[in-house]
């Protein structure tokens, strides 16, 4: 069942959950941390951004204007039970921060379901451009 979401416990303790697009351009892992982390706000995170995937690869396109893609941005996911949620990008290895601006921007306006409520972490990973042509193949000329 789509809904359905295994919420596990990473190396470190904190709750986990991730998800990602059928071709593997974008994914993400959602982790609770801390005695205030639940697995029902874990799996209702990752719920609501597995409903944001089209966001996600608009960034990651984004982000590909000048160069690869590739790497994790890190968020940190405020949501409120009402009204606007807050996002700040902790850290990120995408060589663009458009990437980070996008995810921040559009994700703001995104909406999350009322479980997700609190502070969560949400790592998001952009693969690289490897399916892109190549330019000046001699096959081309």
């Amino acid at each position: 069942v789509e809904d359905e979401v295994e919420v596990t416990r990473n190396a470190d303790g904190d709750l986990e959950a991730s998800g990602g697009n059928a071709t593997g351009e974008v994914s993400f892992r959602v982790l609770g941390r801390g005695a205030r982390a639940t697995e029902e706000r874990v799996a209702a995170m990752q719920r609501s951004f597995r409903a944001a995937i089209p966001i996600l690869l608009d960034c990651r396109r984004k982000a590909a204007r000048l160069s690869s893609p590739a790497g994790d941005i890190t968020l940190i996911a405020t949501v409120p039970r009402r009204g606007r949620t807050r996002l700040q990008v902790r850290s990120s290895t995408v060589a663009d921060e458009r990437g980070g601006r996008c995810l921040r921007r559009f994700l703001a306006r995104h909406s999350f379901e009322e479980a997700a409520a609190g502070r969560s972490t949400v790592v998001v990973t952009f693969t690289g451009n490897e399916a892109m042509p190549v330019r000046d193949d001699p096959d081309d000329l």
